[in-house]
């Protein structure tokens, strides 16, 4: 999973696949809607960060061992 921008999308559609699910539960539309969407968006990039920070250390790791 060393492709970030592969993780960001999904990151981004399971962010948005819960917000619409929660949405839909709880019903009704609101301005906060917005503002989730866009903290969806932070926090797919988070990942992404994420991701590339345990790729690192996973290559560290190999590079050590041998």
């Amino acid at each position: 999973m060393d492709n970030g921008p592969f993780v960001f999308i999904l990151a981004l559609i399971g962010n948005f696949i819960l917000i619409f699910g929660l949405g839909f539960l709880v019903g009704g539309e609101s301005p906060e809607f917005t503002i989730l969407s866009i903290i969806s968006v932070q926090f797919s990039f988070v990942v992404v960060m994420l991701f590339k920070i345990l790729n690192k250390l996973k290559k560290l790791e190999g590079k050590s061992k041998d």
